[in-house]
């Protein structure tokens, strides 16, 4: 599938109607990371995980970037640390729970909200979203019934809804 055909499906997808790369400048883009790591590194919930290993922050900052050029605009920007991809990364780090990834969804919605217009934004939160979910997956057990069977789906995803005002 060419660049084309991807930012093509990612606008029929978000329902939104233009071209990726118009609806998500690089500028903006760039924005919303800073301003919502901005907002991340005061937070007394978020600011110390982050802290505790961020050892440069215009690095991060850059690859975080890089990371949602990929997402939002199917640049091939962003390519996986050595150390592991985002999901294996986020399992290691022992102290995470679902309250952070609860709270990052809502910091980043504010970000989101007041970076791009209504449509756009609702993209970029269900991508959020789904970004958070995978990260956090392996947080919680998964409940099971009364017979003792998995119920994967009574975990559910992380979502904004729950943190909304």
């Amino acid at each position: 599938m060419t660049t084309t055909e991807r930012r093509a499906r990612i606008a029929e997808r978000s329902r939104v109607a233009g071209d990726p790369i118009a609806l998500f400048p690089v500028a903006r883009v760039a924005a919303m990371v800073h301003g919502f790591y901005a907002k991340v590194r005061e937070d007394a919930v978020l600011g110390p995980v982050f802290d505790r290993r961020v050892d440069d922050w215009p690095v991060h900052l850059e690859r975080m970037v890089l990371f949602w050029r990929t997402v939002l605009r199917c640049e091939p920007a962003f390519k996986p640390a050595l150390r592991g991809a985002p999901p294996q990364l986020h399992q290691q780090i022992a102290e995470l729970r679902r309250d952070h990834f609860e709270r990052w969804l809502a910091l980043f919605a504010e970000t989101v909200e007041a970076t791009f217009d209504a449509e756009p934004a609702r993209y970029v939160l269900e991508c959020a979203e789904r970004i958070g979910a995978s990260l956090s997956r392996h947080l919680d057990p998964v409940p099971t019934g009364p017979d003792g069977s998995a119920s994967p789906s009574a975990r559910g995803p992380v979502t904004t809804d729950a943190v909304r005002p």
